[in-house]
């Protein structure tokens, strides 16, 4: 990755000469719009149909009258759904979106089998047959799982520095999901992405483009090329993309090999809408869905940062404190990373062997254990013999007998047995919170 750019301040003949190339672009825009319009016009004597190019100026031309006419509405969140809502009745009642694709009718979050979920987007493309709502709350609320997800838009009214760090971000937290059995295939000579893409559309934007460049690079060189915006458009103003210093670079197998990111712009020649709208199909077609995995998504893992676990057996997750009542048991990332990483290096073991030997009672029959053939990993970076931190003894029915002295939890691939000695010593399971909270306080 790049270092992190450094922002330059304008001089005063930068700024002035940004002015003057600004007002050039928006000469020369006119001047090619107004021509086509003339062309257009002389073709439409001919014949009714000429081409795309008429039907996105009058979609276009629509657009932007009612994006001023949402001026008269004060409220913030109200002209910005009402904008919203203008992209997305484009894309679903203009008849240029192939049924095959669907638009989310409210913002929505998307979800993966893993228990992550990502920030708030405004416009999701999914695919309408195979897909199921996760959740949805009065047509207002919606999560969708993220097999089924095309991409996203992240829609902004006039965008400015904070509007576009946000987007940035909110994209990032859906590429960063991993659908169940991610993978890429080459199909008919196409390279099908199976992590979904990201971009953002505003209809006007405060900042200047060296500003919009700045942020961008900025969040390029923090991020993974995973999470990077597809691109940037602005109606009316260009596209903005990374890439290389040859070419803008809109699909993710591009992006995802880029060490060196440039900032490339695309400035608009008076087809904007049209531009995004053939970018955006690119994309769709580039991108594989699948069915989603309905029973993977039934009970979700616990999460401990980006990683996630779940505890084995139905009563290992909740504890109840005599004083407080019911609490969750959990796993800080740091701790899991922890067990993670060592019992990666660890002789995966069978289970009913190490508790014969917990027990001292191994059985000389190798084929005794192949019923069970279950392999784990025992958390013991001490070495301790098994039959110290396996099992405790406990008093039951006046007798006293073995008992289990680990929690079992299922994560990175792994079976992994924790003895309560390390969980203890460590404190990798937490406690009870409010029990925590008042040892703090004493």
């Amino acid at each position: 990755m790049t270092e992190k750019p450094k922002r330059k301040r304008r001089s005063r003949a930068q700024i002035e000469a940004d002015q003057k190339a600004k007002k050039l672009h928006e000469e020369s825009r006119t001047e090619i719009m107004q021509f086509r319009d003339r062309v257009s016009a002389l073709r439409s004597k001919e014949r009714d149909f000429h081409g795309l190019d008429r039907e996105f100026a009058y979609a276009q031309e629509e657009m932007t009258r009612a994006y001023g006419q949402s001026s008269d509405v004060s409220h913030p969140r109200d002209k910005g759904a009402i904008r919203e809502n203008l992209l997305r009745r484009f894309l679903s009642e203009t008849g240029f979106l192939p049924k095959r694709y669907g638009v989310s009718q409210s913002s929505f979050r998307a979800a993966s089998t893993t228990g992550h979920s990502s920030k708030e987007i405004d416009i999701a493309l999914f695919d309408p047959l195979d897909s199921f709502s996760l959740m949805r709350r009065d047509n207002v609320f919606e999560v969708l799982p993220i097999e089924s997800v095309y991409g996203v838009i992240q829609v902004k009214s006039r965008l400015n520095s904070k509007e576009l760090v946000s987007a940035l971000d909110n994209i990032a937290s859906f590429k960063s999901l991993h659908p169940m059995r991610p993978r890429s295939i080459v199909s008919t000579g196409q390279i099908l992405s199976r992590r979904g893409f990201g971009m953002i559309f505003a209809y006007a934007t405060e900042i200047e483009p060296s500003e919009i460049r700045w942020i961008l690079s900025d969040f390029a060189s923090r991020k993974h090329q995973n999470v990077w915006p597809n691109a940037v458009f602005i109606l009316n103003v260009g596209v903005f993309s990374l890439g290389t210093e040859r070419q803008a670079l809109l699909h993710n197998h591009e992006l995802e090999n880029v060490v060196e990111p440039i900032v490339r712009t695309g400035p608009d020649q008076g087809s904007g809408l049209f531009t995004f709208y053939s970018m955006l199909m690119e994309l769709l077609r580039a991108t594989e869905v699948s069915e989603p995995p309905v029973e993977q998504y039934y009970s979700l893992p616990l999460l401990a940062g980006h990683q996630f676990y779940t505890f084995s057996g139905p009563f290992a997750e909740l504890h109840k404190c005599p004083r407080h009542g019911d609490y969750a048991r959990k796993i800080a990332d740091d701790k899991l990373s922890m067990i993670i990483d060592w019992c990666r290096t660890a002789a995966p073991i069978n289970w009913a062997r190490a508790m014969d030997l917990a027990l001292g009672k191994l059985r000389d029959n190798e084929e005794a254990y192949a019923p069970q053939p279950d392999e784990v990993r025992i958390y013991n970076p001490e070495d301790r013999p098994l039959s110290e931190i396996l099992v405790t003894p406990r008093l039951l029915n006046g007798r006293t007998v073995a008992a289990n002295a680990y929690d079992v939890i299922d994560t990175a691939g792994m079976i992994i047995f924790i003895p309560f000695y390390y969980s203890d010593k460590l404190n990798i399971i937490s406690g009870c919170p409010d029990c925590a909270k008042v040892a703090k306080k004493a």
